[in-house]
């Protein structure tokens, strides 16, 4: 018995979708670039966006560039992860 039960919790967790955090960064007031760098990493892992949001951030360290930070949500599927996809996505 204790085997089906557990058969059943693997089932549902590996059909399971995560919801992850993805950013992209677009360097000399290029937010088209940052928004772009976060849609890669979404569509190479066959997810689908869920909502995002992009900011100018001003930097003093180089007083005359912009940089554009876009962040969102991913929904990608467990089959979806790929080993590349974890090795880039790591800090």
């Amino acid at each position: 018995m204790r085997f089906l039960g557990l058969f059943f919790i693997l089932i549902t967790l590996s059909t399971q979708a995560f919801n992850l955090p993805v950013v992209g960064i677009g360097k000399s007031g290029k937010k088209h670039e940052a928004y772009e760098a976060m849609i890669s990493w979404c569509d190479k892992n066959k997810g689908q966006m869920d909502g995002y949001i992009c900011r100018r951030v001003s930097s003093e360290a180089h007083c005359s560039y912009n940089t554009y930070v876009c962040s969102g949500i991913c929904i990608v599927g467990e089959e979806a992860l790929t080993e590349e996809a974890l090795r880039d996505f790591q800090f």
